[in-house]
C-alpha cells in the first residue's frame, strides 16, 4: 500500500499505480490502524483532486467513490468527529456529480460528527448549496438571508450562492442592493488575497450587465460571452453565467 501510494506521487502520469492503489484499499482498508487508513485514504484523495485540476473528470467519480468508501467504513470519523471540511469536500464532489439526494442524506447522517463549535454553521451552509442545485431558491434565502459566517470561505460562497438566488427568483431589487453590499463588503476586507477578490468583483461586474441585457441585444450578449470566457479563470460561477446568457439568447 504505502510502494503504490508512493508511486502515485513519483510516477504520477501512470495511472496504474493508483488503481493498484485503489484496489489493495478495497482489500485491506479495515485491517489496519486508523491512522494510517486515514494517510492513505487522503494520498489517494490528493492524486484524484491533481488529476482534477488537470482537467480529469472521471476522477470527479474516483474521488466519491474513494470517500464513500472511507465513510463506509468509518476511517474518517476520528474520536466521533468528522472534520469540517471533509463534509464539505464531500458535498462539493456530490454536487457536481448531481448526486443531490446522497448529498441531503449525507448531512443529515453526519451533522452530529461535525465539531459541536462549527456544527450549525457548516450544516446550514452545506444545505443551502443542495438546495441551490435543486433549485428549491425560497429554502436557500430561508437559510442564508439572515447568516454571516465567520469563515470567510463560507461567507463568501454564500454571498455568490444569494446573488444566484436572488437572480433565479427575478428579485431584481434585492440584487441590485445585494450586489452593492457585497462589493462593499469585498473592498472593505483587506484579508482576501487580491485574486480572490477579483474573482467575486468579476461576478458582481457581470451579474449587473446581465440583469441589463434585452432578450434580443445580440451584440450584447455576444460581447459579454466573450468577456466572461476570457476572464473565467478568474470568475466566479462563471459557467452559471454563460447558462444564463444561453438562456437570454434563446
Amino acid at each position: 500500500l504505502y510502494y503504490y501510494s508512493f508511486l502515485t506521487l513519483y510516477d504520477e502520469g501512470n495511472l496504474n499505480n493508483y488503481y493498484k492503489l485503489r484496489s489493495l484499499l478495497d482489500e485491506y482498508g479495515n485491517d489496519m490502524p486508523q491512522k494510517e487508513a486515514v494517510e492513505l485514504y487522503d494520498l489517494a484523495l490528493h492524486y484524484c483532486t491533481g488529476k482534477l485540476n488537470q482537467g480529469d473528470r472521471v476522477f470527479l467519480q474516483e474521488y466519491f467513490d474513494v470517500f464513500d468508501e472511507a465513510m463506509l467504513r468509518k476511517i474518517f470519523i476520528l474520536n466521533g468527529e468528522l472534520a469540517s471540511w471533509r463534509f464539505n469536500n464531500a458535498i462539493g464532489v456530490a454536487l457536481r456529480l448531481g448526486k443531490m439526494d446522497w448529498a441531503e442524506k449525507f448531512i443529515t447522517t453526519y451533522k452530529e460528527n461535525l465539531p459541536a463549535q462549527t456544527r450549525e454553521n457548516t450544516s446550514s451552509f452545506s444545505l443551502s448549496r443542495v438546495y441551490l442545485y435543486q433549485k428549491r431558491y425560497k429554502d436557500v434565502l430561508r437559510i442564508l438571508q439572515n447568516v454571516d459566517y465567520e469563515d470567510i470561505g463560507y461567507n463568501l460562497i454564500s454571498k455568490a450562492v444569494l446573488i444566484i438566488t436572488y437572480y433565479e427568483l427575478d428579485e431584481v431589487d434585492a440584487l441590485d442592493s445585494f450586489l452593492e453590499s457585497f462589493r462593499v463588503f469585498l473592498n472593505r476586507h483587506k484579508n482576501i488575497p487580491a485574486q480572490r477578490r477579483k474573482s467575486y468583483l468579476n461576478l458582481i461586474k457581470y451579474v449587473r450587465r446581465l440583469t441589463r441585457l434585452l432578450p434580443n441585444d445580440q451584440a450584447g450578449i455576444t460581447r459579454l460571452r466573450e468577456e466572461i470566457i476570457r476572464e473565467k479563470a478568474s470568475t466566479v460561477n462563471h459557467e452559471w453565467l454563460l447558462e444564463k446568457l444561453a438562456e437570454l439568447d434563446g
